[in-house]
């Protein structure tokens, strides 16, 4: 949208059924032992609490993990610095939607970036004497939670920068609090007006 601003919305629309169908696809035979393994409860004693286990070899996933999550990272690095430099070349105003991609994609960097840190923890103390410490218990703790945070950040952020997003969340879950902006009223207003006006023409043409 920031480097082909006039182009993207043609391309997107092509595409789209597309890419959805190859992020389906694309992870099956990646995760497909760990589909089939068994998972279980163990209980970390440092921190009192349970985390999720699988009956996968740990170092076998955290060598495909962390490829991945090393490629991810740097490339959403990459296309923020350069979209940060591409905004701060531009000459004319910056628009609502330029910018909140902006916020977006540098979210979106930070939560990737935790999670590769916390991957990578996991995997330097997997088959370590420190895998009993404290800092490791931790990791092992927040790998569910970054993993959610991956999945969850994307509708947070919709509902943030999106006034029609949460506009429509608040018709839809909370309509008594809901508060209908004046571009809305304004519209519905101008709507009607050409309905009547129309009807009335058209009445007027059969007498």
């Amino acid at each position: 949208m920031i480097f082909w601003s006039s182009t993207y919305e043609k391309a997107w629309n092509r595409v789209f059924k597309y890419i959805v169908v190859f992020v389906i696809i694309l992870p099956i035979p990646f995760t497909w032992t760990i589909l089939v393994s068994s998972t279980y409860y163990i209980h970390t004693e440092s921190l009192d609490c349970y985390t999720i286990s699988t009956s996968v070899n740990r170092e076998f996933l955290y060598n495909q993990l962390l490829p991945y999550f090393a490629i991810v990272t740097i490339t959403t690095a990459i296309i923020n610095i350069a979209s940060f430099y591409r905004l701060s070349c531009m000459t004319y105003k910056i628009s609502v939607a330029e910018r909140n991609l902006l916020f977006v994609s540098g979210s979106l960097f930070l939560v990737q970036l935790v999670a590769d840190v916390n991957t990578t923890i996991n995997r330097l103390v997997v088959n370590d004497n420190n895998k009993n410490s404290l800092w490791s218990q931790i990791a092992v703790t927040l790998l569910p939670y970054v993993s959610d945070g991956l999945t969850l950040i994307h509708p947070w952020l919709f509902l943030a920068f999106s006034t029609k997003a949460r506009r429509c969340f608040m018709l839809m879950y909370f309509p008594k609090h809901a508060k209908i902006g004046n571009a809305t009223t304004n519209n519905s207003t101008h709507f009607v007006s050409i309905t009547r006006r129309s009807q009335a023409q058209f009445n007027t043409s059969k007498l």
